[in-house]
């Protein structure tokens, strides 16, 4: 039987679990805030428990420069808002541990130096054969690539997506409608911005009227479909400029395979003693109380 891979959104989760309750540890040269390693080990640990012939693979984001010279205000507002930019310098301190303790517990990881995890997620969604993908992430990016034999799961909140639930879950036909939905709306959290007057509930409609916006501005073009709507008539005009900027940046069903000189990749070697070294000097008593459990799922993997 195929074995099941979970591909895992490395800074995704991490930053999720570092917005939970503060943990620390002490070191002689300093505080470090360690929430994030905790929730992403203990997280990673249940998971591979429920699921005991899947493969998990982390995905990591190096800095995708593309993105930024196609849109230099790419991700722009979260280096304006303090309290993200707070977040984010602290989780960067925290991220090598996280690498750290997945090598320890033998879980091979990739770090895109040239792009994000996002990325990766899109090309192995289509490139990986043999068994079922399951993708966990709290990120709603990586829904548009759910299909048949791709999942989508936050761990955080519960949430399974599978291509037969995917209409209700998101309102979208498929992955390529959803990331056109996305286009038209922008993202608020990447800084790129809507074409306006097209939102949530309307974006869908529009994508069911019209099929996909390029026919949309086939049919406008050639003067088959006239409209009197000002929304439309904006996306035809100064939008489709945004749109098309926006559907480069957010698409992932057409990621190319990324460059080996562009790929890091940690195999890890499971060390049992080295990751109980390991979560006592960080504090995780917790983990170390109930070890056994907690590091069977990797061992067994070994």
């Amino acid at each position: 039987m195929a074995s099941k891979k979970l591909l895992f959104d490395g800074n995704g989760m991490g930053y999720r679990y570092h917005n939970a309750n503060k943990l620390t540890t002490t070191f002689k040269n300093g505080v470090l805030e360690t929430q994030s390693i905790y929730g992403f080990l203990r997280m990673m640990s249940k998971r591979l428990r429920d699921d005991r012939d899947a493969t998990p693979l982390v995905l990591w984001d190096g800095h995708p420069q593309w993105r930024y010279d196609k849109f230099p205000d790419y991700k722009s507002d979260r280096e304006r808002d303090q309290r993200s930019k707070d977040m984010r310098a602290s989780f960067r301190v925290s991220r090598p541990f996280i690498l750290h303790g997945f090598k320890l517990l033998g879980v091979k990881q990739i770090t895109y130096s040239t792009g994000e995890a996002d990325d990766l997620a899109g090309y192995f969604s289509q490139a990986l054969t043999g068994g079922e993908i399951e993708l966990v992430t709290g990120d709603s990016d990586w829904l548009g690539l759910v299909r048949p034999g791709v999942s989508w799961h936050n761990p955080i909140k519960g949430d399974t997506v599978t291509s037969d639930t995917f209409y209700d879950y998101t309102g979208f036909q498929t992955g390529k409608a959803f990331y056109e939905g996305k286009a038209l709306m922008g993202d608020a959290s990447d800084s790129l911005p809507p074409v306006g007057g097209i939102g949530e509930k309307t974006a869908p409609v529009f994508l069911a009227k019209h099929q996909s916006v390029e026919d949309f501005f086939a049919r406008y073009d050639s003067g088959e479909y006239v409209t009197k709507s000002k929304v439309e008539q904006r996306l035809a005009g100064e939008g489709r400029e945004i749109f098309r900027l926006n559907y480069e940046i957010m698409n992932l069903l057409d990621t190319p395979k990324p460059k080996s000189e562009d790929l890091v990749i940690e195999q890890g070697q499971f060390d049992a003693d080295k990751v109980r070294n390991y979560l006592a000097t960080l504090g995780f008593v917790s983990l170390l109380k109930d070890f056994s459990n907690f590091i069977q799922p990797f061992e067994a993997r070994a």
